[in-house]
């Protein structure tokens, strides 16, 4: 959804790239590689990801690849204060953990899932890959990842999406692409890949306390559908 003029307008200028080099490039942060396992965390400096990895093109070897993502540190306290929650039941700083995104063009987070999550862009721009609870073909994929752990999200729509897809099994997956000034909300185990589609995108994602979101509804609406991932990569 599209959200309200001006919100969140302090962060949004605080994650811009220029203005987070220069307030916080000698923080310390953990990109981890970008393949079907978040692994391989290395301690740099915020200027040296911005500068140095970030910029680099996308490679199948996760190695050659950083994604900051889960910096829960006390030096990014201060930035993750001035974020504010959507307007649910159950959205407060007790409730939900708010933590900050940066990623260069095509790296991203491996099919996955977790709780319930908004996520909301405010530099570049996040495509996302939906599939059900409980959808029969999320197996087939955790199986083929097992033996490719080093292979990006991005190379998992090249290469193995057209065998899914040749099989029909794939129908029941849906995508979207998250823009600056959208928030996307999902719901409990929903699996999903997440590609980072700008240069420099710069996101939050908050994690709903599922004790809470139990006895509180937080309304939403499913996943959107959009055409074919690769119709939607930028030039």
């Amino acid at each position: 959804v599209q959200s309200p003029h001006g919100w969140n307008r302090e962060i949004a200028q605080s994650l811009e790239r220029n203005a987070l080099l220069h307030s916080m490039g000698n923080v310390t942060c953990t990109p981890s590689q970008a393949g079907s396992k978040r692994i391989g965390h290395f301690e740099m400096t915020l200027a040296e990801y911005l500068t140095e990895w970030l910029p680099r093109p996308i490679s199948r070897n996760a190695e050659e690849n950083r994604y900051v993502f889960g910096e829960f540190g006390e030096q990014w306290a201060p930035l993750r204060k001035t974020y504010v929650l959507p307007p649910c039941e159950v959205c407060s700083h007790d409730a939900a953990a708010v933590t900050i995104g940066l990623g260069g063009k095509y790296s991203g987070a491996p099919w996955h899932f977790h709780n319930s999550a908004f996520v909301e862009v405010f530099d570049g721009a996040k495509y996302f890959a939906f599939l059900p609870p409980g959808d029969p073909v999320i197996e087939e994929i955790e199986k083929v990842m097992q033996f490719n752990a080093s292979m990006s999200q991005f190379h998992w729509h090249l290469e193995e999406r057209p065998i899914l897809e040749n099989k029909g099994r794939l129908r029941n997956m849906q995508e979207c692409v998250i823009n600056p000034g959208e928030i996307l909300y999902f719901p409990d185990n929903w699996h999903h890949g997440v590609i980072n589609l700008g240069e420099y995108t710069a996101f939050v994602s908050s994690f709903i306390n599922k004790d809470l979101a139990k006895d509180k509804s937080v309304k939403t609406r499913r996943p959107g559908s959009t055409n074919n991932f690769l119709k939607l990569l930028p030039p």
